[in-house]
Parts: structure tokens; sequence; C-alpha cells
């Protein structure tokens, strides 16, 4: 890849990963060749990254980070009535709690 190209990126985090990550995600942001770095996840994410973004310069790598609800790619309750529907299915109609 030329030196000049850059792309997005994203990366997808819970709230756990992200929190054991922290101190790492400058880092990260500053090494990955791109235009942009987007987190995905929760909402609680964005608090998380707030709280990080703030702990550093505004010249800073992850203050140009930003985030991405899940919710907002692919809505939670439609996939979860989708995989308990095949689950049922398979399962002689139990219903997956």
């Amino acid at each position: 890849m030329a030196d000049n190209m850059k792309f997005d990126a994203i990366i997808i985090q819970t709230p756990d990963d992200f929190k054991r990550m922290t101190g790492h995600h400058e880092r990260m942001c500053a090494l990955l060749p791109t235009d942009k770095i987007f987190f995905v996840g929760r909402n609680e994410i964005s608090e998380l990254l707030k709280a990080e973004q703030g702990k550093y310069p505004k010249s800073s790598a992850i203050r140009r980070a930003g985030f991405i609800n899940e919710n907002d790619i692919l809505d939670f309750d439609a996939v979860h009535k989708i995989v308990c529907e095949i689950v049922s299915r398979d399962m002689d109609g139990q219903i997956p709690e």
C-alpha cells in the first residue's frame, strides 16, 4: 500500500474489552495508518471513549476517534428475534432465555 493511501477503520469492542484496552487505544490510533478510527459497540463504549479521550491533549490521535452504536448498524432486537426463531426451530420448539 502506498504511504499516502489512508482509510477509515473500525474496531469492534465490548465495554469490558474497551476497559481492558484502556491506555492502549491512543497508541493504536497513532500507529494504524488510518484517517479515522471508529469504535463500534454498545452505547457504553461512547462514554468510555470520551473519558479516555479526555486524558490526552487535543492533538492526540485518540481525539480523532469516533464511535458508532452497533444498533445503528444492525438492530439487536431484530437479530435476537431471528436467532430465537432459528434456535427454537432447531430445539423442537424450545425458546432460549
